[in-house]
């Protein structure tokens, strides 16, 4: 089952981050209902966030617990997101991933420069020190 996150699941959430070695300290209670979850038996095995700025997204802590990988619960979480993104009128999202590159590529999205990244982008924690220099950016415009 795939549902939006409340501010309930937010140490789940974490700790899930932090299994997959990303970085939760920048997560709020009131930043949860920008994440969707999947959930298998009650247990939170995927997850992913969308922050909406202006007509731009930011896709942000995707995470797939290890033993869920490469069944399909990530690619449920970005179209669920992809989705809202739509239904909120944003024209591209952007992500960014030091791991997950080829995921996004077979999902339609590209590698950009970074210092073509909108500014709100570049203010996020995610984009100024959460995530390494090396982490490609990526973008993928939406047709609604």
């Amino acid at each position: 089952m795939i549902r939006q996150l409340g501010i309930d699941d937010l140490e789940v959430l974490a700790t899930l981050l932090s299994a997959s070695a990303l970085d939760p300290s920048d997560l709020q209670p009131r930043d949860m209902s920008a994440f969707v979850g999947v959930f298998a038996d009650n247990t939170l095995i995927a997850a992913g966030g969308l922050v909406r700025f202006g007509h731009d997204g930011w896709l942000r802590s995707m995470v797939t617990a290890v033993e869920a990988r490469s069944q399909g619960w990530a690619s449920q979480s970005v179209a669920a997101l992809e989705r809202r993104a739509v239904d909120a009128g944003i024209r591209t999202v952007f992500l960014l991933t030091d791991t997950a590159t080829r995921f996004f590529e077979g999902k339609g999205y590209a590698i950009a420069d970074r210092k073509t990244a909108p500014e709100a982008i570049c203010g996020t924690a995610q984009f100024q020190s959460l995530c390494p220099d090396t982490a490609d950016l990526m973008f993928k415009p939406l047709n609604g």
